[in-house]
């Protein structure tokens, strides 16, 4: 697959620049960037299609129990409401934390993720 793709120096010099008065070292630094900037994205997509072709996991068969908001118990299955995925995110504390820092898999806040993610999987939070 790689050896198709322009490589991604090459794709970076065309780079254009942003600012009006770049100097030269900033414009050669951003284009820099740009460079692992491409690999990086070219690197995600491999692992996606990595993790895309493995065969599918174990069963879980454990009944695991979770409280829900309002202390009720439910069951792992029950989190998925009609949806066939779960994305959970939580809460945590550290040292130098006053207040508890939300954690989503995306990196994005959940007024932002959510919704996207609410339209194809069941979000649950601990």
């Amino acid at each position: 697959m790689d050896e198709q793709l322009t490589p991604a120096a090459d794709m970076a010099a065309h780079r254009r620049p942003a600012f009006p008065g770049e100097s030269v070292d900033y414009a050669k630094a951003r284009q820099d960037l740009l460079a692992a900037e491409i690999e990086f994205r070219r690197h995600m997509t491999r692992l996606t299609a990595q993790r895309q072709a493995l065969p599918p996991g174990p069963l879980i068969e454990k009944d695991y129990r979770f409280k829900d908001e309002q202390g009720f118990e439910i069951g792992l299955i029950d989190l998925f409401g009609d949806k066939d995925v779960l994305v959970s995110y939580y809460w945590m504390y550290g040292r130098n934390v006053n207040g508890p820092a939300r954690c989503v898999p995306t990196g994005s806040g959940r007024s932002t993720a959510m919704p996207a993610i609410s339209s194809s999987a069941s979000p649950t939070r601990y």
